[in-house]
Parts: structure tokens; sequence; C-alpha cells
């Protein structure tokens, strides 16, 4: 199966915050997707809390008690899988709230794993875009083949409403960092 690939076939160089936390700076890793957990990271490392493909590693953390502790605070993620086939439309819209519900928990676990310390590199990960674009896009084109057109408009802004979302949440996160702070925003494909 899939994570038989995944966990056979390990990337054959260390992530580069592994290099950071080797020359002694402070690292925190959320849901970098595909990344194994690192012992003995100078920080932290929280591997598929809510990421978009947890098949590749179980949910974990550096160090190991951390996804306990976020667990208590915070609860699953609300989407456990992201993939599916054959949804109704009533599935979607579930999916949707549960995405939505999903950037604004990880919104929240981030400020707070942001603000255990000051770090000297914090990368956080929202996947729900991810899903919503492979989830949603058929809903949202008009000229998919497997465009539905009794889809709500509710439904046909997904992608736009979860986009929306992650800009909101990442204008808290913003708001926490000191001037001095260099920040990097990146988008997947």
């Amino acid at each position: 199966g899939r994570s038989d690939v995944a966990r056979d076939n390990p990337v054959p160089v260390p992530p580069f915050w592994a290099h950071l936390s080797r020359v002694g700076k402070r690292v925190a890793v959320i849901d970098a997707p595909f990344a194994r957990p690192l012992k003995g990271l100078n920080g932290i490392q929280v591997t598929n809390w809510g990421a978009h493909d947890p098949w590749c590693w179980k949910r974990s953390s550096w160090p190991p008690r951390l996804v306990d502790d976020l667990l208590r605070r915070f609860g699953d993620h609300p989407v456990d899988t992201c993939d599916g086939r054959d949804r109704s439309l009533a599935e979607y819209d579930a999916l949707r709230t549960r995405l939505i519900a999903g950037v604004e928990r990880k919104a929240a676990l981030l400020r707070h794993c942001l603000r255990r310390e000051r770090w000297d590199f914090f990368f956080g990960v929202f996947s729900e875009s991810h899903c919503a674009g492979h989830q949603f896009w058929h809903l949202m084109d008009p000229g998919h083949p497997r465009h539905d057109t009794s889809a709500s408009d509710t439904l046909r802004s997904t992608i736009r409403d979860v986009y929306r979302a992650i800009d909101a949440a990442v204008g808290t996160l913003l708001d926490s960092l000191t001037p001095d702070t260099h920040f990097l925003l990146m988008s997947s494909h």
C-alpha cells in the first residue's frame, strides 16, 4: 500500500530543519508533509496532527508527550481523511464545514506552539487548502467532467472560502510575531 512506499523509501537526505537543529537553532515543525519525526530535535515537531496524507506516518511528536498534550488541548483535526470518492453533496457540505473548522483549530494549535518560546525557525502547514483543491475543484469548475450543476453556491465557493479562512488564520499568526521576524508564506501546487 501507499504507507509501505512512504515508510520503506525514506528521503535520502535529512530535512533542512535537522541541519538547523544540529547547529543549535531552536526549531518547531508542525505537520510538514511526509516528514518523519526526528528524535532529539532541538525543539518540537508534530507529525500528522492535521496533514493531508496521514497514511505516510503515524501521528507522533518530538518530544513524544507533546502530541498527547496537543490532543488534550485541541482534540483531533476535524478531517480524518481528505480523499474520498462518490461523495454526495451533503457529504461535500460536511467536509467543507470540517475543513474550515480544521483551519481554525490548526491556527489555534500553531499559535499555542508559536507562543511556547522564541523560535529560531517555525514551520507550520495548513493542509486544508490541498484537500479543498482535490475534493472541490469539480464543483467549482463548470468545464470539469464531474461538475455538478445542482451544487449550491456555498459548495462551489469552498476552495475560495478555505483559502480565506487560511488567510485570516495567517493574519492571526502574524499579529503575534515581533517586528524583526522574517516571514515566508508558500502555497502548494
